[in-house]
Protein backbone atom coordinates (compact mmCIF):
# COMPACT_ATOMS: atom_id res chain seq x y z
CA UNK A 1 0.00 0.00 0.00
CA UNK A 2 1.66 3.21 -1.23
CA UNK A 3 2.50 6.16 1.75
CA UNK A 4 -0.51 8.04 2.49
CA UNK A 5 -0.91 11.57 4.83
CA UNK A 6 -4.30 12.26 6.67
CA UNK A 7 -6.12 14.52 5.06
CA UNK A 8 -6.75 16.65 8.39
CA UNK A 9 -2.32 16.46 8.58
CA UNK A 10 -2.47 18.63 5.14
CA UNK A 11 -2.78 22.04 6.78
CA UNK A 12 -0.11 21.38 9.21
CA UNK A 13 2.47 19.80 6.47
CA UNK A 14 1.44 23.20 4.25
CA UNK A 15 2.52 25.67 7.33
CA UNK A 16 6.20 23.76 7.54
CA UNK A 17 6.66 24.84 3.95
CA UNK A 18 5.32 28.51 4.46
CA UNK A 19 2.04 28.11 2.04
CA UNK A 20 -1.30 29.13 3.42
CA UNK A 21 -2.97 25.94 5.57
CA UNK A 22 -6.11 27.52 5.78
CA UNK A 23 -6.65 28.10 1.88
CA UNK A 24 -10.03 26.85 0.79
CA UNK A 25 -9.04 26.38 -2.82
CA UNK A 26 -5.77 23.97 -1.64
CA UNK A 27 -7.57 22.48 0.63
CA UNK A 28 -10.45 21.61 -1.81
CA UNK A 29 -7.57 19.91 -4.30
CA UNK A 30 -6.24 17.82 -1.45
CA UNK A 31 -9.59 16.57 -0.44
CA UNK A 32 -10.62 15.70 -4.00
CA UNK A 33 -8.07 13.95 -4.69
CA UNK A 34 -8.16 12.16 -1.24
CA UNK A 35 -12.27 11.26 -2.46
CA UNK A 36 -10.92 10.25 -5.28
CA UNK A 37 -8.27 7.53 -4.77
CA UNK A 38 -10.61 6.45 -1.86
CA UNK A 39 -13.60 6.47 -3.30
CA UNK A 40 -15.49 7.71 -0.99
CA UNK A 41 -18.73 9.34 -1.32
CA UNK A 42 -17.99 12.61 0.26
CA UNK A 43 -19.85 12.35 3.33
CA UNK A 44 -17.02 10.64 5.70
CA UNK A 45 -15.47 13.25 7.67
CA UNK A 46 -12.06 14.52 6.66
CA UNK A 47 -9.96 12.08 9.54
CA UNK A 48 -11.04 9.13 7.37
CA UNK A 49 -9.24 10.40 4.38
CA UNK A 50 -5.76 10.07 3.04
CA UNK A 51 -3.82 11.47 -0.13
CA UNK A 52 -1.22 9.25 -1.36
CA UNK A 53 2.42 10.56 -1.49
CA UNK A 54 2.10 10.77 -5.20
CA UNK A 55 -0.79 13.02 -5.00
CA UNK A 56 1.17 15.27 -2.32
CA UNK A 57 3.64 15.41 -4.60
CA UNK A 58 2.32 16.58 -7.61
CA UNK A 59 -0.39 19.25 -5.83
CA UNK A 60 2.87 20.77 -4.17
CA UNK A 61 4.76 20.94 -7.40
CA UNK A 62 1.89 22.96 -8.61
CA UNK A 63 1.58 25.10 -5.82
CA UNK A 64 4.80 25.50 -5.05
CA UNK A 65 6.11 27.56 -8.05
CA UNK A 66 3.63 30.38 -8.01
CA UNK A 67 4.39 30.74 -4.31
CA UNK A 68 7.68 30.93 -4.89
CA UNK A 69 7.22 33.41 -7.45
CA UNK A 70 4.92 35.30 -5.24
CA UNK A 71 7.32 34.99 -2.09
CA UNK A 72 10.33 36.66 -4.46
CA UNK A 73 7.93 39.92 -4.80
CA UNK A 74 6.55 40.38 -1.91
CA UNK A 75 7.90 43.18 0.72
CA UNK A 76 9.71 42.52 3.41
CA UNK A 77 9.46 43.23 6.91
CA UNK A 78 10.69 46.95 7.83
CA UNK A 79 11.70 48.61 10.73
CA UNK A 80 8.43 51.03 11.67
CA UNK A 81 11.15 53.86 11.28
CA UNK A 82 11.96 53.45 7.63
CA UNK A 83 14.87 53.92 5.49
CA UNK A 84 15.86 57.06 7.21
CA UNK A 85 16.40 55.45 10.36
CA UNK A 86 19.28 53.48 8.65
CA UNK A 87 20.85 56.65 7.00
CA UNK A 88 20.47 58.35 10.86
CA UNK A 89 22.81 55.62 11.54
CA UNK A 90 25.12 55.66 8.36
CA UNK A 91 26.06 59.70 9.78
CA UNK A 92 26.36 59.45 13.47
CA UNK A 93 28.82 56.39 13.12
CA UNK A 94 30.59 59.02 10.23
CA UNK A 95 30.94 61.35 12.95
CA UNK A 96 32.02 59.17 15.56
CA UNK A 97 34.89 57.99 13.33
CA UNK A 98 35.48 61.54 12.78
CA UNK A 99 35.49 62.28 16.23
CA UNK A 100 38.20 59.58 16.63
CA UNK A 101 40.26 60.89 13.73
CA UNK A 102 40.46 64.29 16.05
CA UNK A 103 41.91 62.61 18.84
CA UNK A 104 45.03 64.46 20.99
CA UNK A 105 46.84 63.20 23.65
CA UNK A 106 45.80 64.58 27.09
CA UNK A 107 42.29 65.19 26.02
CA UNK A 108 39.34 62.59 26.91
CA UNK A 109 37.30 61.54 23.56
CA UNK A 110 33.62 62.41 24.05
CA UNK A 111 31.98 60.06 21.41
CA UNK A 112 28.00 59.79 21.35
CA UNK A 113 27.07 56.07 22.02
CA UNK A 114 26.12 54.28 18.52
CA UNK A 115 22.31 53.84 17.78
CA UNK A 116 21.21 49.99 17.09
CA UNK A 117 22.38 49.03 13.52
CA UNK A 118 18.77 48.83 11.08
CA UNK A 119 19.52 44.92 11.11
CA UNK A 120 18.71 44.48 14.01
CA UNK A 121 15.74 46.62 13.90
CA UNK A 122 14.84 44.27 11.07
CA UNK A 123 15.42 40.88 13.44
CA UNK A 124 13.32 42.14 16.10
CA UNK A 125 10.60 43.20 13.75
CA UNK A 126 10.40 39.62 13.09
CA UNK A 127 9.48 38.39 16.54
CA UNK A 128 6.57 38.08 18.68
CA UNK A 129 5.61 41.05 20.37
CA UNK A 130 5.19 38.91 23.38
CA UNK A 131 9.35 37.92 23.17
CA UNK A 132 10.57 41.27 22.51
CA UNK A 133 8.58 42.52 25.90
CA UNK A 134 9.93 39.51 27.77
CA UNK A 135 7.00 37.95 28.42
CA UNK A 136 5.15 34.32 27.55
CA UNK A 137 2.04 34.41 25.54
CA UNK A 138 -0.61 31.54 26.26
CA UNK A 139 0.33 29.83 22.76
CA UNK A 140 3.68 29.56 23.85
CA UNK A 141 2.83 28.14 27.23
CA UNK A 142 2.98 24.81 26.50
CA UNK A 143 6.09 23.02 27.14
CA UNK A 144 7.79 26.77 27.03
CA UNK A 145 12.02 26.46 27.40
CA UNK A 146 11.68 29.32 29.83
CA UNK A 147 9.98 27.15 32.24
CA UNK A 148 6.33 29.33 32.23
CA UNK A 149 4.59 28.00 35.48
CA UNK A 150 1.81 26.85 34.10
CA UNK A 151 2.32 24.33 31.78
CA UNK A 152 -0.57 23.49 29.77
CA UNK A 153 -0.90 19.66 28.82
CA UNK A 154 -2.38 18.88 24.80
CA UNK A 155 -5.64 16.64 24.36
CA UNK A 156 -5.29 13.38 22.58
CA UNK A 157 -6.18 14.82 19.81
CA UNK A 158 -3.83 17.65 19.49
CA UNK A 159 -1.25 14.88 20.18
CA UNK A 160 -2.02 12.92 17.51
CA UNK A 161 -2.58 15.30 15.02
CA UNK A 162 1.55 16.89 16.24
CA UNK A 163 2.91 13.39 16.14
CA UNK A 164 1.35 12.53 12.41
CA UNK A 165 2.80 15.59 11.13
CA UNK A 166 6.23 15.01 13.18
CA UNK A 167 6.47 11.23 11.74
CA UNK A 168 6.51 13.66 8.26
CA UNK A 169 10.35 14.20 8.82
CA UNK A 170 10.90 10.45 9.33
CA UNK A 171 8.96 8.03 7.46
CA UNK A 172 11.31 5.22 8.55
CA UNK A 173 9.89 5.77 12.06
CA UNK A 174 6.13 6.31 11.67
CA UNK A 175 5.57 2.18 12.72
CA UNK A 176 8.05 2.61 15.62
CA UNK A 177 6.67 4.87 18.64
CA UNK A 178 9.86 4.81 20.86
CA UNK A 179 11.81 5.29 17.59
CA UNK A 180 9.37 8.23 16.98
CA UNK A 181 9.76 10.00 20.29
CA UNK A 182 13.02 9.80 20.44
CA UNK A 183 13.48 11.41 16.84
CA UNK A 184 14.81 15.31 16.55
CA UNK A 185 14.75 17.23 13.50
CA UNK A 186 17.79 19.14 12.43
CA UNK A 187 18.17 21.49 9.70
CA UNK A 188 19.56 18.88 7.43
CA UNK A 189 15.70 17.14 7.68
CA UNK A 190 13.72 20.67 6.69
CA UNK A 191 15.82 20.78 3.68
CA UNK A 192 15.22 17.16 2.61
CA UNK A 193 11.70 17.70 3.07
CA UNK A 194 11.82 21.08 1.06
CA UNK A 195 14.28 19.22 -1.82
CA UNK A 196 11.40 16.20 -1.73
CA UNK A 197 8.71 18.96 -2.31
CA UNK A 198 10.60 21.22 -4.71
CA UNK A 199 10.61 23.96 -2.33
CA UNK A 200 13.78 26.60 -2.14
CA UNK A 201 13.40 27.89 1.69
CA UNK A 202 16.49 29.86 2.76
CA UNK A 203 18.88 28.22 5.30
CA UNK A 204 18.00 31.92 7.41
CA UNK A 205 14.30 31.41 7.66
CA UNK A 206 15.12 27.72 8.67
CA UNK A 207 17.03 28.71 11.32
CA UNK A 208 15.33 31.03 13.33
CA UNK A 209 12.25 28.70 13.24
CA UNK A 210 14.47 26.28 15.01
CA UNK A 211 16.19 28.91 17.04
CA UNK A 212 12.41 30.27 18.23
CA UNK A 213 10.87 26.93 19.44
CA UNK A 214 14.32 24.27 20.24
CA UNK A 215 14.92 23.97 23.61
CA UNK A 216 18.09 22.00 22.48
CA UNK A 217 21.23 23.56 22.44
CA UNK A 218 22.15 21.91 18.97
CA UNK A 219 18.88 23.81 17.61
CA UNK A 220 16.94 20.34 17.05
CA UNK A 221 13.54 20.57 17.63
CA UNK A 222 12.17 17.21 19.32
CA UNK A 223 8.86 16.06 19.51
CA UNK A 224 7.68 18.45 22.57
CA UNK A 225 9.24 21.40 20.83
CA UNK A 226 7.09 20.77 17.65
CA UNK A 227 4.00 20.22 19.82
CA UNK A 228 4.73 23.63 21.25
CA UNK A 229 5.20 25.07 17.59
CA UNK A 230 1.88 23.71 16.62
CA UNK A 231 -0.08 25.09 19.50
CA UNK A 232 1.98 28.33 19.28
CA UNK A 233 0.72 28.31 14.82
CA UNK A 234 -2.89 27.21 15.76
CA UNK A 235 -1.96 23.94 13.80
CA UNK A 236 -3.34 21.84 16.41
Amino acid sequence: EPAQIALSSIPSALQLLDLPPDDEEVLTIFRNAALGWANHDGASPNDMLAVTQNDWRAVCTILLDPAGEAGSNSPRTESPAGDSEYQDDDVQMQSDDEADSDYEPGALPTKSPRRVSGKRHTRASRLPSDELSGEDSDEYEYGSPKGSSKPRALTARQKATCREAFAMFFPDAIDSKENLDNRRIMLTDIQGVAKLLGEKLKAEEMLEMLEVFSTSPDKSMGLQDFERMMVAAKLA
